[in-house]
């Protein structure tokens, strides 16, 4: 009822102050050659938005700051998650996944990554973010947990008219029913 959607908002605003200061948290591993200072969504006319709707188009933007990073150095893995209420992993996505080369200006304080979606994968709900990145040799850069919070609004995944309402899954996918 109303009083558990207040509750449920205050909540997530205090998570969302929580993390607003991300790169000055301590609770984090990695030599800090490069550091993520902050993590953005967009919609996809490139609005900045709060939230992110469930089967829409959106962007999320990683932007990390260089401390140290050199020439020579280079990134294996860049990697984003989105954890559930449990902490549990509902989604990961990473450039090793996709083959996909990414690369630190050294000249640059900042580099920002993007990683974009064309239908957002994961039903309603508030969710944390993980955010992990190694170089070429297996060292770890930058890790660090519970960063941000992401609220996702329910949507029409499926384009089909209907809902899928919380609590009947965290992820979704494209699939085809029919008679055998």
């Amino acid at each position: 009822g109303e009083i558990n959607d207040i509750v449920d908002h205050y909540l997530y605003d205090s998570r969302l102050l929580q993390s607003e200061n991300i790169l000055s948290r301590k609770d984090r591993g990695g030599n800090g050659k490069v550091r993520l200072e902050n993590i953005k969504f967009y919609d996809n006319d490139g609005n900045e938005i709060d939230h992110v709707i469930c089967g829409k188009p959106c962007t999320i933007s990683v932007i990390v700051r260089n401390f140290s990073w050199g020439k020579e150095d280079q990134i294996d893995q860049f990697t984003i998650a989105i954890n559930d209420e449990y902490g549990n992993r509902a989604l990961v996505m990473s450039n090793t996944f996709v083959g996909k080369d990414i690369t630190i200006d050294f000249n640059s304080e900042h580099t920002i990554v993007n990683f974009t979606l064309d239908r957002f994968p994961i039903n309603a709900g508030d969710y944390g973010m993980a955010f992990y990145m190694s170089d070429r040799f297996g060292n770890v850069i930058d890790w660090i947990d519970n960063i941000t919070m992401i609220h996702v609004l329910a949507g029409d995944f499926y384009n089909s008219g209907s809902i899928i309402r919380h609590g009947l899954g965290n992820f979704l996918t494209d699939f085809v029913v029919n008679n055998a």
